[in-house]
């Protein structure tokens, strides 16, 4: 009858090192596992500079991996500058300020993982972009965790880097050398500011506005004076400032939405059903389109029908995987999983234990440096939780083979010497208490009550922890009490009932359920008081059922009152008043109505001129407000200022939006600015092919190019000027081939004078 209990030593020692292993982790506080990588693939000679509140506290050399392990104290915010020789440095925040209300519940965060690639310096160039910070690590309190957002990644960085290039390049080039530069060279680099305004252009209309920024910037710094790329700036950066905004609003939102969906989640996962179906529904009320969190209600409130508080296979279920949780947190992932698979015995086929075994087994499969371990140690848990103590402290040595480190067998191996040194020292109480039970069991069979008492006790004395006598004795102070009060018990039964009785005659119902109830104690096989007790509850919950249709009906008649949707109000008051006809308050609410509809319908009649007037003058403004926009339109139109002419006319389609001039003109413009962008390609392709022409000396081809570009554009004075060129040019080559024709001539005359005197002489 012996039964040594360790569970509560064993917890005790648990829960001492699972305290230790917190308050250590708080105080080294937030935890970033990093690593530096180059462009050029060496990670070697890298370091960290550390800035914490705006002062530099120190440096860290990384190793020649580039990997590294940085803690941070709480509630500051702490600057990371990466670097390495001969690379551009990258610079990141971390604040680590967290509510102390989190801190003190749960300082336990897992280590952030932060990896950056440094790019290679160029000599020469301007590297303030260096000096943005790219990442920020900051605490967030809808997912209690730790999360990063990213400023610039590395194709920005990278695009920064070649701008910057581009601008060395460029140093020197002032107006004043722009004005000495060639036609030649002046339209060279007209031609390459055209390409940045057309390739700006494209990322524009394609919404990709930081690379059309990038583009329309190196078209300003070609050409200063031009106002479109210096429009176009401002426009990109005010776009951009509000998209940061309404992006910065939306992450906001979905940051708390999946924090609260996590939380519910965690709840859920907990089967703290009510606490995670109000998550759920919070989160609806950031995102009421989700599906996810309807369907997660929907599973909540299937688990709610189906299981009862008092439920002992869901309570031990439930306990399986509770222990699971604890196991998985402390990494002990087999031991994780016998308890999952423990619930699956109680909850056969649910969702959460087959998720978490899978969880458990892809853990497994991916530590399989702590699979021999933790078999070891589950087997050795097995043999201790079976009492099989020599089996357990075996194995638990052959857990210390595998590693020597670890505490928990070292642990074990001692609590279970402790569990025989008591044994042997409970071995010979137990003798002597077995044999004291043993008397007072028959005692008690006998019905000497007394005596067995005296005995349990003398056992008690010997084994204090043992609940057996405890149990006993308080069954024999029972039945000891039972027998005096039996005596006791017919008398004041039948005077209790002769009183309910008179008290349900005259309808006093709580007094006789009350005095039922008494009776129904002293005599609980009696059926009257119960049948009594049964007929009361009938009547109670029929009078409670009419004042709590009659409440209902006059609150739902209130709230109509209150919100003025006075007609249903009225409805509710009447259905109330034919519920309890005696009732006052009905009456007094239906003519407090009928004196605000006769209100309403002079304040009504009141309004509806004022609206007529109100729509007359509102009516004038916009026919105003249209032909003013409409003359507007027409004068740019007129003057061939097309774009300004559709703005306004749109305007007027925004006062009027069904009018049909406006629109037939809207049309009618976007075909002539169609016409003359078709136009403005024709001249471009033109002027391309007579420039590649030109350029290989095709003089002819080139020629017909530029008249082709003339008769597109005949305005244009560069087509003109390569014309005249070519001209030139051919004019040159043809005097040149006349004076070297000449010259040859002459050479042959001579030539031939010499050969003739030779041939004469």
């Amino acid at each position: 009858m012996v039964k040594y209990k360790g569970g509560k030593f064993f917890l005790v020692v648990i829960l001492v090192f699972l305290l230790i292993g917190i308050i250590i982790h708080a105080q080294n506080g937030f935890t970033i596992k990093g690593k530096i990588t180059s462009e050029s693939g060496l990670t070697s000679g890298a370091k960290v500079d550390i800035y914490r509140d705006g002062i530099k506290v120190r440096s860290v050399n990384v190793g020649d991996n580039g990997r590294y392990t940085l803690r941070f104290e709480f509630n500051h915010e702490y600057t990371l500058i990466l670097s390495r020789q001969e690379c551009f440095p990258k610079k990141l925040v971390i604040s680590t300020i967290v509510p102390d209300k989190v801190l003190k519940q749960n300082a336990d965060f897992p280590p952030f993982e932060v990896e950056q690639s440094l790019f290679t310096e160029i000599k020469g160039i301007e590297k303030s972009f260096s000096e943005n910070t790219i990442l920020k690590i900051f605490y967030d309190e809808q997912v209690d965790n730790f999360v990063s957002e990213v400023y610039y990644n590395d194709a920005q960085i990278k695009k920064q880097i070649e701008t910057a290039i581009w601008q060395s390049q460029q140093i020197g080039k002032t107006a004043e050398e722009l004005n000495k530069l060639t036609a030649e060279e002046y339209r060279l680099l007209r031609k390459e500011y055209d390409q940045w305004l057309r390739e700006a252009g494209q990322y524009y209309n394609q919404g990709q506005f930081s690379e059309a920024l990038n583009g329309y910037k190196a078209a300003n710094r070609l050409f200063p004076k031009e106002q479109f790329p210096i429009d176009r700036i401002a426009e990109i950066n005010d776009l951009l400032a509000a998209m940061r905004f309404d992006e910065s609003r939306k992450l906001a939102v979905d940051r708390e939405y999946t924090g609260l969906v996590t939380q519910a989640d965690s709840l859920f996962d907990e089967l703290q059903w009510a606490k995670s179906k109000q998550k759920y529904n919070d989160a609806l009320l950031l995102k009421p389109g989700e599906q996810y969190p309807q369907e997660q209600i929907s599973k909540i409130e299937e688990e709610l029908a189906k299981i009862t508080a008092k439920s002992k296979g869901f309570e031990r279920y439930r306990q399986a995987i509770q222990d699971g949780d604890r196991f998985a947190e402390r990494k002990q992932f087999l031991r994780a999983m016998s308890s999952y698979k423990f619930a699956l015995t109680f909850k056969p086929g649910d969702e959460i234990a087959l998720q978490r075994i899978a969880d458990m087994g892809i853990i497994l499969d991916e530590a399989d440096a702590d699979v021999e371990y933790n078999t070891i140690i589950a087997e050795a848990d097995k043999n201790l939780s079976a009492k099989k103590y020599n089996s357990a402290i075996k194995t638990y040595k052959k857990a210390l083979d595998v590693k020597s480190d670890e505490q928990y067998p070292k642990v074990k191996i001692a609590e279970i010497n402790d569990i025989f040194k008591a044994q042997e020292e409970q071995k010979q109480l137990a003798e002597a208490y077995n044999a004291k039970i043993k008397e007072a069991d028959n005692a008690f069979k006998g019905k000497n009550y007394k005596p067995a008492k005296s005995l349990y006790e003398e056992a008690l004395e010997l084994l204090p922890n043992e609940r057996y006598p405890v149990t006993q004795i308080g069954r024999i102070d029972r039945l000891l009490a039972q027998i005096e009060a039996d005596k006791l018990a017919a008398g004041q039964y039948a005077s209790l009932l002769t009183k309910a009785d008179t008290e349900l005659r005259e309808k006093k119902y709580a007094q006789a359920k009350t005095d039922y109830s008494a009776a129904l104690k002293l005599m609980p096989g009696d059926k009257y008081p119960r049948t009594k007790i049964s007929e009361i509850n009938k009547i109670l919950a029929n009078l409670a059922k009419l004042q709590r249709a009659y409440e209902s009906t006059i609150t739902r008649a209130d709230r109509m009152f209150e919100i003025r949707s006075y007609n249903v109000a009225k409805d509710g008051y009447l259905a109330a008043k034919e519920l309890k006809p005696s009732e006052v308050y009905p009456d007094e609410m239906i003519a407090k109505i009928d004196s605000i509809f006769m209100e309403q319908s002079r304040l009504d009649a009141q309004a509806k001129a004022a609206e007529a007037a109100r729509l007359k003058a509102l009516e004038e403004q916009l026919n105003k407000a249209y032909n003013e926009a409409i003359a507007r339109a027409d004068a740019h139109f007129s003057n061939k200022r097309y774009n300004a002419a559709s703005d306004g006319y749109k305007s007027a389609l925004d006062v009027k939006p069904g009018e049909a001039y406006p629109q037939q003109r809207i049309a009618e413009i976007e075909g002539i600015l169609a016409q003359q962008a078709e136009a403005q390609k024709a001249y471009e392709e033109a002027i391309a092919r007579a420039d590649r022409n030109f350029n290989r000396e095709v003089f002819d081809a080139a020629r017909t190019g530029y008249n082709q570009a003339l008769s597109v554009k005949p305005g244009e004075s560069y087509p003109a000027e390569m014309v005249a060129r070519i001209d030139s040019i051919e004019g040159t080559r043809a005097r040149l081939l006349a004076e070297q024709q000449a010259s040859e001539a002459a050479r042959l005359k001579a030539l031939e004078e010499q050969r003739n005197k030779a041939y004469n002489e």
